[in-house]
Formats: structure tokens, C-alpha cells, sequence
């Protein structure tokens, strides 16, 4: 007698932040992702208040785990590190849909940046979402080496003038 088991993992990873718009929404047939988290923040001095909404959708494979963690110097005033959420039970109406918010107060920030991660992770399969405040900083989109103008050459009958350095250029850090 043969069992055929199957297995699906799911790894969703969704960044705050991370791409910036590049054209008009298009629409899409794609599921939403199972796990996601947004966050949104307001900075009072020394004092940093964040909300963070861990979003839900579809049958999750455990409990997820809402994960705050600071930079060296930074403590959370108020709202738990770690917390187990409840996910929706079968049965419940909502359960395709969940949104849960948690509010976290944060003091000595400074230029520190305050990272989320939510996962539900089984033997099995798993899902995970994470953010971070303030956003990460993204690359510059189509980033090019610049040319420099060469001595022409000529190689297998094609003339080159300009090439890319290959020594990186000097950093001036501000």
C-alpha cells in the first residue's frame, strides 16, 4: 500500500516600505499573502509610538508570534516583545480574514532602527512577515555603473572607447 503525502511550505515575506510605487496599481488575480504586518509610527522627541498591524488571511499553520526587536540603548515602555497571537478557528467568520493591532512605546530609539517579525511556523509549513521603523532604505532602481572614456581599442574588430572601472569609487561618509 503506497501514501502519497503532500506538503506545501509558505514563506511570505513582506517588507514596509521596501519598493517604492512604480506605476499606476495594475490588477491582479494573485492571492493576498497569508501573513503580513504594516507598520505606522509618530516620534515625540525621545519617544517613539508604534502600531503594527499583523493582517491574516486564509487558514495560518500555527498561532503567529509578533517579535519586537530594538537597537542596542532603546527600551520598550509599553506593549509586550513577544506575543503569541490567536489566529481565527475554524468555523469563526473570520476566519479568511484577521487583522490584529498592537501598540508598542518605545524610548531611546535615537537613530536606531525598531524591527518587527511575525511568523506561524509548523513542522510543516510556515509564513512570515517583518517591518521595520523607521522603513528600510531602498537601492536606487536601474542603478548603472558610470563609463569612463578610454583610449580606443580595438577588440575582434569591435572599437572600444569607454569601460567601467573596477575599483569601487572612494566613500565620503558624511
Amino acid at each position: 500500500m503506497f501514501r502519497v503525502v503532500a506538503t506545501m511550505v509558505l514563506v511570505t515575506v513582506v517588507t514596509v516600505g521596501a519598493f517604492p510605487a512604480l506605476a499606476a496599481p495594475v490588477a491582479s488575480t494573485q492571492a493576498p499573502p497569508p501573513l503580513a504586518l504594516a507598520v505606522t509610527a509618530a516620534a515625540d522627541g525621545d519617544v517613539v509610538e508604534v502600531t503594527a498591524t499583523v493582517s491574516m488571511r486564509g487558514r495560518l499553520p500555527a498561532d503567529p508570534v509578533l517579535r519586537v526587536q530594538l537597537p542596542d540603548g532603546a527600551r520598550l515602555q509599553e506593549g509586550a516583545a513577544e506575543e503569541i497571537l490567536a489566529r481565527p478557528i475554524d468555523g469563526d467568520d473570520r476566519a479568511s480574514e484577521t487583522d490584529i493591532v498592537r501598540r508598542f512605546v518605545v524610548r531611546g530609539l535615537g537613530s536606531g532602527r525598531l524591527h518587527l517579525t511575525a511568523d506561524a511556523l509548523s513542522p510543516a509549513s510556515g509564513a512570515h512577515a517583518q517591518a521595520a521603523w523607521p522603513p528600510l532604505q531602498t537601492a536606487a532602481l536601474h542603478a548603472a555603473p558610470t563609463p569612463e572614456r578610454i583610449p580606443p581599442v580595438i577588440v575582434g574588430g569591435v572599437r572600444i572607447d569607454q569601460a567601467i572601472p573596477l575599483e569601487p569609487a572612494k566613500r565620503h561618509d558624511p
